[in-house]
């Protein structure tokens, strides 16, 4: 197991763990910047920051689209 995966020790017995993330959001977590990009940006007013911050986010869900649960 790796440190970004949730452990569920708190779950009660007899609660089934959800199911693990698809591949594709894995993939696209790893890869987003840092959301405190587009704050900083928003805090000094830089439209230009934080078009940057939408640009990368757009980019990365066209490297990782999503699949249809049943293709994965």
């Amino acid at each position: 197991m790796s440190d970004d995966e949730p452990v569920y020790d708190d779950i009660p017995p007899g609660i089934p763990a959800p199911p693990p993330d698809p591949l594709w959001v894995c993939q696209r977590r790893a890869e987003y910047p840092d959301f405190k990009d587009y704050i900083d940006g928003l805090v000094k007013g830089d439209t230009a920051q934080m078009q940057a911050y939408i640009d990368e986010c757009l980019a990365v869900k066209a490297r990782y689209p999503k699949q249809d649960e049943t293709q994965a």
